[in-house]
């Protein structure tokens, strides 16, 4: 079984614009709390270092703050010695490593995980255009405290200034220049989510059982979530054959985890299936792929691993309709249905799900979310942070192709 980011199943033809590093590193930033997609990550740069013209021995993966007990989840993969650095969770440690950063480096920080690393690029502007920002849906929340407001104002310099911004969903783009204005470095560079797994139905199938409609609610036990919103919305279903599998792994203890798990059990009984600990990437693929369909009725992106997933399986997949990737799925003609629906709808209405559709959807998840289309992404993501390797004539013959 496998449970990661999957080679392209063939050979991407690109413009060959010289996007290799000369006499520098690329040094990929991690936050160092979110070990179970981190992994997948730095092998997804390892696998297609070729497509992007990178040495890959010239990469370096910077994990801030991880925990002893995860280290040995990066043990597991094939790197040189050196090429992963664990930074002490301090602001003295990030600042002096990013002062540490040769001319020639480049450096791709996937997620602003601390309000502070803001002022520290702001300290070092001969960084900002040899520096990629990759977004996550947590980046992109207003904080309306005296400090988020000095750093909303620290974003304005730095952010417009940076080589290349990149939005997992592209309408969180949009909402980023409406905080901090106007900018033109945004490019598509994605992390794509391909798993292969064992068709969990098949033993049912050849015996001839059936089982429940397995509903995904949710990815986590932050209340982003709106999980009381959604339960309350499908205990209507509660006299139907159904299930509702419910991942509450992480955080490990909260006070709303307690309650999402007695409201469920209270409103659903038996159907209400709460994973109240965190699996890991295989258990937790497996789990989704034995799921029909997939409920995510948070107002931000959150979530998107499994979206992929679920869209790639041909699961049926209900998002809130104020949410970016709902919007993203319109634009690339994929069908999505509104949780808010969920309030009215029959069980029928629910569960139904055409096979027109499921294929008319994985024909467009192939063509804007596949392995392939992550990997142009993160070539124009390269590409705008070594500006000077390439000519103004290559890149008018790279406009014709």
């Amino acid at each position: 079984m496998k449970a990661d980011f999957v080679e392209p199943a063939q050979r991407l033809t690109f413009c060959h614009t010289e996007t290799s590093v000369k006499n520098g590193l690329i040094y990929h930033l991690f936050p160092g709390n979110m070990e179970h997609h981190t992994p997948t990550m730095i092998r997804f740069f390892l696998n297609n270092h070729s497509h992007w013209n990178h040495d890959r021995n010239a990469y370096r993966f910077v994990v801030f703050g991880s925990r002893d007990e995860n280290k040995s989840k990066y043990d597991i993969i094939e790197l040189n010695a050196g090429q992963i650095i664990q930074l002490p969770p301090s602001t003295r440690s990030l600042m002096r490593w990013l002062r540490g950063l040769a001319k020639g480096d480049q450096l791709v920080m996937h997620s602003a995980f601390m309000s502070k690393i803001w002022a520290m690029l702001l300290l070092n502007p001969r960084l900002w255009r040899r520096t990629a920002w990759v977004m996550w849906g947590a980046d992109i929340l207003k904080r309306p405290s005296i400090k988020g407001r000095i750093y909303a104002r620290i974003k304005r310099i730095v952010i417009p200034r940076l080589g290349a911004v990149s939005a997992l969903v592209p309408g969180e783009y949009n909402l980023l220049k409406s905080l901090y204005g106007p900018a033109d470095n945004y490019v598509r560079a994605f992390y794509p989510i391909k798993v292969e797994i064992n068709n969990t139905d098949a033993e049912l199938d050849k015996i001839g059982l059936t089982r429940p409609l397995r509903v995904l609610l949710g990815n986590s036990a932050w209340d982003a979530n709106n999980h009381e919103e959604a339960l309350r919305w499908l205990s209507r279903f509660a006299n139907e054959d159904i299930e509702i599998v419910c991942p509450l792994g992480y955080p490990a203890e909260s006070e709303y985890k307690t309650k999402v798990i007695s409201l469920g059990e209270n409103l659903l009984e038996r159907k209400f299936v709460a994973i109240r600990e965190m699996l890991d990437n295989i258990e937790f693929w497996k789990l989704a792929g034995s799921c029909d369909l997939l409920i995510l009725n948070n107002l931000n992106q959150q979530g998107l691993a499994s979206v992929y997933f679920m869209l790639f399986q041909g699961k049926k997949i209900y998002l809130r309709p104020e949410n970016p990737t709902f919007q993203m799925m319109k634009d690339f003609g994929i069908e999505a249905y509104s949780s808010l629906d969920l309030a009215h709808i029959s069980f029928k209405e629910f569960a139904n799900y055409r096979e027109e559709i499921v294929q008319r959807n994985l024909n467009q998840a192939e063509e804007h979310l596949s392995p392939n289309a992550s990997i142009r992404g993160w070539r124009d993501l390269f590409h705008r942070l070594s500006p000077k390797t390439v000519s103004k004539r290559k890149l008018i013959e790279c406009a014709k192709l």
